[in-house]
This record gives structure tokens, sequence and C-alpha cells, in this order.
């Protein structure tokens, strides 16, 4: 009886494209200064697991080794840059390796995004699944990431959903708050 739960149960991760392996499994590699919270990559990395996506992140200010060493083995590198500053760092700290790779490569924030060795509309797809941040966003980036990798559809997959103009943020939200009425009767019930 055992034997039979064991052999449904990775029949049923197989359809459903979980892979226990993770060699298998395609390797985002997020590269980023200390501006970026650990919270905020902790999160992208536990999401990453449940997608079948290995998730790591590095910080050009305390990784240790070069940095084309930490582009070696990724299948997707993302730069988050959020502020004009945090762009300057990564780009003195990566721009030669990144000059030098063939690992596709997405950066946001900063200024405008940018990529290369994508084709611009995969490219396009997870700037914006990034861009726009929150955990729906988050999680739909790392399907599309897994689909991108296993070579399956990314067309029917759902587009972002747009990051609003203004409101209010809390990191344990799924989304943001567009009224602070909103975000208070949240906070209250919790």
């Amino acid at each position: 009886m055992l034997m039979l739960c064991l052999l449904l149960g990775a029949s049923a991760a197989a359809q459903h494209g979980v892979v226990d392996d993770p060699t298998e499994q395609p390797l985002l590699r997020i590269i980023a200064n200390d501006f970026v919270l650990p919270g905020k990559l902790a999160k992208i990395a536990s999401w990453a697991r449940e997608a079948g996506v290995r998730m790591e992140s590095v910080s050009v200010e305390t990784a240790p080794g070069e940095p084309q060493d930490w582009l070696v083995g990724a299948d997707l590198v993302i730069l988050d840059t959020p502020r004009r500053i945090d762009l300057a760092m990564v780009q003195e700290r990566m721009g030669a390796a990144l000059n030098r790779t063939d690992v596709p490569w997405i950066r946001v924030g900063g200024g405008p995004p940018t990529f290369d060795h994508l084709a611009p509309d995969h490219a396009r797809r997870l700037i914006a699944y990034y861009a726009n941040g929150g955990e729906t966003n988050l999680r739909r980036m790392l399907t599309y990431v897994r689909h991108w990798h296993d070579g399956r559809d990314v067309a029917s997959l759902p587009p972002a959903i747009p990051l609003p103009k203004s409101g209010f943020y809390h990191p344990e939200a799924a989304e943001s708050f567009a009224t602070l009425e909103a975000y208070l009767n949240w906070g209250a019930s919790r």
C-alpha cells in the first residue's frame, strides 16, 4: 500500500511539472546590493521552491568570488537595482562579466529595464512580473521561468498585474492596497 501511494504521488508530481531533483530545475539567480531586503529574497526563494525553480541570491557587496562566477550555472539572472545608486553599484561590479556572458539576464529598477540573451517577448514578460512585484506577479514569474526552461507553452500564462500608481504596501500582504481604509481593514483582520 505504501509503495502504491509513493508511485501515485510521483506520478501526480510529474504531471504537474514538479521535479524533486534540483539539478533538473531551472536556476534563477538574483543579483543585487544590500539595499534589497533579505526578507524579499527569502520569500521569492520559498515561492521558487514551490514552483520547482532553484533560486539563489548574490549581494555584490558581500559575495565571495568574482562577478563572472556569480553567473555560472544560472538559467536566468535578475539584476535587482531599485534606485539609481543601486544600479550604479551593481553595474560597476557586474558590467564586464555581463558583457562576456551568454546567460540570459534582465535588469529591473534604477532606470529603464534592460535585458540580454533573451527573446524580447520573454524579457518583457519577465520584466513586467518582477517590476510590478507582489506575491501574485512573482509567483507568475516563477511559473513562467519553469515553463520557459522546460520548453512548455508560456503564451497561455496570465500576464503581470500592473502595479497601482499609488497605494499602501505591507510585506505580509499578497498585493498592495488602493486605499488607507483597505489597508487598515486588512491590518485589523490579521
